[in-house]
């Protein structure tokens, strides 16, 4: 049954993303296995087809790798995986929302739907609510009239534990590297230096940098 007060609607101008002055809010609307989620429409650039990734060495299970977004090294997340829900394989329908949090941020879907506008009192806390995934990646929850939910994902918390658990990874990788580093240091007096082209990246104040030639 469609909810009349969550018509789909056409992506609107940048300028009018958000329903700025009233009292709609608009969101684009995807799905992960059973449940739908939705990001607020202002924060997405532009959604796209999977692209080729390259995966980091050591990075947590979330992030997919990272990919050539027309020259800009973009990192990408595997949704499914932030939810708890078992992954897949991307197939055609698989799509990427390509976020804006400061520089693009990917997030791969099973499929996406539509563009929604939703009366701001539709929206509803996530404790007032049994929702199906972690409340802490959710700002809130949107019930239509046949009692499903859409669940509005919290971007900046559900990108920051992404990168929270890579920057762990690397120190645990440094503390672990303690005992070996006077022999490294020794090794390094007898070795040809090779120049390195690298790609940085900066995300929530950590930088991480690539070999050019796998981007």
């Amino acid at each position: 049954m469609t909810d009349p007060s969550m018509s789909a609607a056409e992506p609107p101008p940048a300028e009018d993303r958000g329903g700025a002055g009233t009292d709609l809010c608009q969101f684009v609307i995807f799905h992960c296995a059973e449940e739908r989620f939705a990001a607020p429409l202002a924060q997405v650039k532009e959604i796209i087809r999977v692209p080729d990734m390259v995966r980091m060495p050591l990075s947590p299970a979330a992030l997919l790798g990272l990919a050539n977004l027309r020259g800009t090294v973009m990192p990408v997340l595997d949704l499914r995986h932030l939810s708890g829900l078992p992954a897949v394989l991307a197939d055609e329908a698989s799509r990427v929302v390509v976020l804006d949090h400061g520089h693009p941020v990917g997030l791969m879907v099973d499929r996406v739907a539509n563009v929604v506008s939703v009366e701001r009192g539709r929206l509803e806390a996530v404790d007032q609510l049994r929702a199906a995934v972690d409340g802490a990646l959710l700002t809130g929850v949107i019930k239509d009239e046949a009692g499903g939910v859409v669940m509005v994902l919290d971007v900046a918390t559900a990108v920051g534990r992404t990168f929270a658990a890579i920057a762990a990874g690397e120190r645990d990788q440094t503390l672990h590297g303690d005992d070996h580093r006077d022999d490294v240091a020794l090794a390094a007096d007898d070795a040809v230096v090779d120049e390195d082209q690298l790609v940085s990246l900066e995300v929530d104040a950590q930088e991480y940098a690539f070999p050019i030639a796998e981007v």
